[in-house]
């Protein structure tokens, strides 16, 4: 199973993109669509998941881009 990579809102301002198990963020961006889009690429290159949180902390998406044995529908894309 693939890295979880996890799109959170910055203290100083903006959204960081963070790899789990990460020391350092992958990026620090403006906007959350920038942050979604970096963050988006770098699962799909770890075969992980992308979990997306709004600027309270809550969870607002997740999207696999791994092998999952279970076929579900993705009602988000």
């Amino acid at each position: 199973m693939g890295k979880n990579v996890w799109v959170t809102g910055n203290k100083a301002g903006g959204f960081r993109v963070k790899t789990e198990g990460a020391e350092r963020v992958a990026g620090i961006y403006r906007t959350q669509k920038k942050a979604i889009e970096t963050g988006m690429e770098i699962a799909k290159n770890y075969r992980g998941e992308l979990v997306v949180q709004n600027v309270r902390g809550r969870i607002r998406s997740k999207d696999s881009y791994g092998a999952d044995s279970r076929r579900r529908r993705d009602y988000e894309h």
